[in-house]
């Protein structure tokens, strides 16, 4: 974070290039992306499964946010595509890493430890398409700031991301819609 503060270009650059080499470096150690080997309790490929996309775009975006500090800081001025805040990084960070794979661990975490299932099935696919659909929004504006379309996509980063946020909290069973009374209410009914 000093880093960031102070005015030491040449540090911070080597700084932000040791931390983009690191984050490839992880990815790459994880093999995130590689082929998964099939339990035997499974019956489909685990790129059928939409918790598992979610992992693996979450770790898409953490390896975009690496490259981009690498072009932001190893690249010519003008020959970066990525702004020269970190706005981008950021975002790519924080909404497409650090969010998606909250998404999708919790779906997987969070009804467990209640022992319960997921209620809606479907719901993964839809946290899949709106989690990213907010990354790409958010990263728009950030890329292309003048852009109407960047504009328009920036606009609706925000209610796809209340939406997924609302989604997740129902599938997991972190809000209660259906008002079930508690087993202790029918036990003494």
């Amino acid at each position: 974070m000093a880093g960031l503060l102070a005015r030491t270009s040449g540090l911070r650059v080597a700084g932000e290039v040791l931390l983009a080499c690191g984050v490839l470096a992880g990815i790459l150690a994880l093999q995130v992306f590689t082929r998964r080997r099939a339990l035997p309790r499974e019956r489909r490929s685990a790129w059928l499964d939409p918790l598992n996309l979610l992992v693996t775009s979450a770790h898409g975006w953490l390896a975009l946010a690496g490259l981009a500090l690498l072009s932001r800081n190893l690249a010519p001025p003008d020959a970066s595509l990525v702004p020269r805040s970190l706005d981008v990084e950021w975002h790519l960070l924080g909404a497409g890493y650090v969010t998606l794979l909250i998404l999708a661990v919790g779906s997987h975490l969070l009804p467990g430890f209640g022992g319960q299932r997921l209620r809606w099935p479907w719901a993964s696919w839809a946290l899949l398409i709106l989690g990213n659909g907010f990354v790409v929004g958010r990263l728009a504006w950030g890329l292309f700031p003048g852009s109407a379309s960047a504009g328009w996509l920036a606009s609706v980063a925000g209610p796809l991301a209340i939406a997924a946020l609302l989604l997740f909290a129902l599938n997991c069973g972190l809000v209660d819609v259906y008002r079930r009374p508690s087993p202790l209410a029918r036990r003494n009914s």
